[in-house]
């Protein structure tokens, strides 16, 4: 069995190993966000929709395809910017608790994240929290223009976790 390491950066947890993985992000160049959302569900099944590749699929604002490659690795392909298609592994999944992934393909997005989740306050479901890690196009200067613009991750992660929202609450 491999030695247990402690990932650098947001992706927390525990991972066994062999060996060291390389940081999804390089230190002093990430940006972070985060959003949260509270959902009338409870937190076992939004752990399992956050599986469901169809669902996620909708979640992104253009087409994308979503492949499984096998049981910790992911595809996400996208037609109209095939350069920018990317490869994610699962680096701690907690069921109705957390996942955790760091993306593999440097060059294209790099980039960490999590998505907790985690009772709602007054019994009202659950609260879904997503944080990502990512190293922005421009390094800092690029995302602080993202930012001041809202033309960065930030605006399209708070779109992709409402859709997810009215999604399943719909369901």
């Amino acid at each position: 069995m491999g030695t247990q390491l402690r990932n650098r950066g947001l992706c927390g947890g525990m991972v066994s190993s062999s060996k060291a993985q390389a940081p999804a992000v390089h230190s002093g160049r990430g940006a972070k966000i985060t959003s949260t959302r509270t959902i009338r569900r409870p937190a076992q099944e939004l752990y399992e929709r956050c599986h469901d590749l169809d669902i996620l699929a909708q979640l992104f604002p253009e087409p994308v395809s979503l492949v499984r490659l096998s049981r910790q690795r992911f595809g996400v392909n996208r037609p109209q910017a095939p350069d920018h298609s990317f490869t994610i592994r699962i680096l701690n999944d907690r069921p109705g608790e957390l996942i955790a992934w760091r993306g593999e393909d440097h060059g294209a997005f790099p980039h960490a994240g999590t998505i907790r989740f985690a009772a709602a306050p007054d019994d009202e479901g659950t609260e879904v929290t997503v944080t990502i890690e990512y190293e922005p196009k421009g390094g800092k200067l690029g995302g602080a223009i993202s930012r001041w613009t809202h033309t960065g991750p930030g605006p399209l992660l708070a779109d992709a976790l409402r859709r997810f929202r009215a999604l399943v609450e719909a369901q």
